[in-house]
C-alpha cells in the first residue's frame, strides 16, 4: 500500500487486494478452507473500508494561524493511514498464515512453486 494519497486509491487498493486474495483462495483452496478464508477477508476488507474515513480532531480555532492547523492536520491524516496500512497488512498475513496452516505438504509446496513463477 505504498503511495496511497487519497482515500479514493486507499479504497481501490483494500478492494483490489482482498479480491485478489479471494479469488486466488477460491481457485487454489479445499472449500472448508476457502469458505473460512473468504469470510476472514470480507471482513478484513469491510473493517478497513469502514476505517479509511475519519475526522481530525480539532478546529482550525485550536491552532495560532492556518500554517500550524494545515501541518498538524497532514501529520494526523499520514499517521492515521499508516496505522491503517499497517493494521490491514498484519490483518492479511495473519489470514494467509492461517490458510498455509490448514495446507497439507503438498498443497503448500504446490503453491510455493506457483508462486515462484
Amino acid at each position: 500500500m505504498k503511495g496511497m494519497s487519497n482515500k479514493r486509491s486507499l479504497k481501490k487498493h483494500i478492494h483490489r487486494v482482498c479480491g485478489q486474495a479471494a479469488v486466488e483462495v477460491l481457485q487454489d483452496l479445499p472449500v472448508e478452507i476457502a469458505h473460512k478464508a473468504v469470510v476472514q477477508l470480507a471482513v478484513l476488507q469491510s473493517g478497513a473500508l469502514s476505517k479509511v474515513s475519519f475526522s481530525f480532531d480539532h478546529s482550525r480555532r485550536d491552532f495560532a494561524n492556518k500554517h500550524a492547523y494545515n501541518k498538524a492536520r497532514t501529520l494526523y491524516v499520514k499517521a492515521a493511514y499508516d496505522k491503517l496500512k499497517s493494521d490491514f497488512n498484519k490483518d492479511l498475513q495473519k489470514i494467509v498464515s492461517e490458510i498455509n496452516s490448514n495446507l497439507s505438504d503438498n498443497d503448500r509446496q504446490a503453491n510455493k512453486e506457483k508462486a515462484n513463477d
